[in-house]
């Protein structure tokens, strides 16, 4: 199919795909489950998504890498920069992807340690977490 000057091929079946919506956030799947797009840059957070809990959102990493604080493992709090989590994660690098979060509910307390070169704190009580569940090709 062409449209617009840009021409698409027909693909087998894939583990993640997006659509671009008008006036929309996007939507799209992973491992065949609902994703929404999430926000770019390597010190976003997934704060303003605590709302969809147990949802998916891809979120961006392009760009320089630039530190950012991420606070837990495995699951962090929702105001850790996405980006940076998935480097510590070890789901991207730091020359950047798109990273697959999960949002989930907050913890009771977030443990500190060192991954792929990325120091994260420990933390108490938060109400929002998320945790870092792949990354798109």
């Amino acid at each position: 199919m062409e449209r617009d000057g840009v021409a698409t091929e027909d693909y087998d079946e894939f583990d993640g795909s997006f659509a671009v919506i008008t006036g929309g956030r996007g939507v799209g799947y992973f491992k065949g489950a609902p994703l929404g797009a999430g926000l770019g840059g390597w010190t976003e957070a997934a704060k303003h998504l605590r709302a969809v809990k147990g949802k998916r959102s891809a979120f961006w990493c392009a760009g320089a890498f630039q530190a950012s604080t991420v606070w837990g493992t495995d699951v962090y709090t929702d105001d850790s920069s996405v980006c940076n989590a998935a480097v510590h994660s070890g789901m991207i690098p730091r020359t950047g992807g798109v990273a697959v979060i999960e949002l989930r509910p907050g913890g009771s307390s977030y443990r500190a340690s060192k991954r792929n070169g990325i120091d994260s704190k420990s933390y108490g009580p938060w109400k929002g977490s998320f945790a870092v569940i792949g990354r798109l090709p």
